[in-house]
């Protein structure tokens, strides 16, 4: 009835595609299920950055943003910047408000407020995403609309 957790974190893979399974018991034997927990997972060491469109949009309480990294090189800049439609710069995060940032996929997460912890108004507001890897820089642009 306790609850565990499993982290596997290899070093140096060569690319291609990788099942992890995973079966338990207790001290008694008793199996942790019927059929062994399995994941596949992809490794690419090349760098590649995929920025997913943002989800659920329009929103009321949060969106959400993911951002797939491969390769072996965080960010050196990340910044996530959120304007109004009269292109007033309502919220900015920067690489050093994301913690755990690491390879693979990202989770943001945005509740639609301003710099002060503010709501913002519903509305129409645009968002770019802008990262630099190894002197690459990625972006994307897009449109939000937060449902008051």
């Amino acid at each position: 009835t306790s609850a565990f957790r499993v982290e596997y974190t290899p070093k140096e893979l060569a690319d291609g595609e990788y099942r992890l399974r995973v079966e338990g018991a207790d001290a008694r034997g008793n199996r942790s299920g019927v059929e062994p927990y399995e994941v596949t997972f992809n490794v690419l060491n090349e760098t590649t950055v995929t920025i997913s469109d943002p989800y659920p949009n329009p929103f009321n309480r949060e969106v959400y943003f993911r951002i797939a990294l491969s390769g072996s090189s965080l960010p050196e800049q990340l910044k996530l910047q959120f304007v109004n439609v009269n292109g007033q710069s309502q919220s900015q995060f920067t690489e050093s408000d994301f913690d755990d940032l690491h390879i693979g996929t990202n989770e943001i997460t945005w509740n639609g407020s301003d710099r002060k912890g503010n709501l913002l108004p519903g509305g129409v507001y645009v968002y770019e995403i802008r990262l630099l890897i190894d002197g690459q820089q990625t972006r994307k642009l897009g449109k939000l609309v937060i449902v008051r």
